[in-house]
């Protein structure tokens, strides 16, 4: 499979609240392929980032992508942070989610 490094993007969701704190860091390499559709890689070991997490990466990945309308790419996750204590399923969600805007918004396409 033939693939082109469009970009590395690292976003974090990290909130102190009194009742439940929220930590989640995703690092996402992004290429296009020349296929029309959306591959997903985890390079993160289970030690580095449990299952659920990158589960959820994944998932989030699929998702954005289907809303919008976007194939012709492969996302690796490269790097990510947890917390015990912290971190959920849906805090990976919200950051995947703020880095594929982050690269896909309509002001970056056009």
């Amino acid at each position: 499979m033939e693939k082109r490094f469009l970009t590395e993007v690292e976003e974090r969701f990290i909130r102190q609240t009194s009742a439940l704190d929220h930590y989640a860091v995703v690092k996402l390499q992004i290429y296009t392929i020349a296929a029309e559709k959306v591959i997903f890689e985890n390079h993160c070991a289970l030690e580095q980032l449990p299952a659920e997490f990158a589960d959820s990466v994944e998932k989030c990945v699929f998702d954005y992508t289907a809303e919008s309308g976007i194939s012709g790419i492969l996302v690796c996750l490269t790097d990510a942070k947890w917390r015990q204590y912290d971190s959920s399923e849906m805090d990976f969600k919200v950051a995947t989610w703020k880095a594929l805007l982050k690269v896909f918004s309509r002001e970056n396409r056009d």
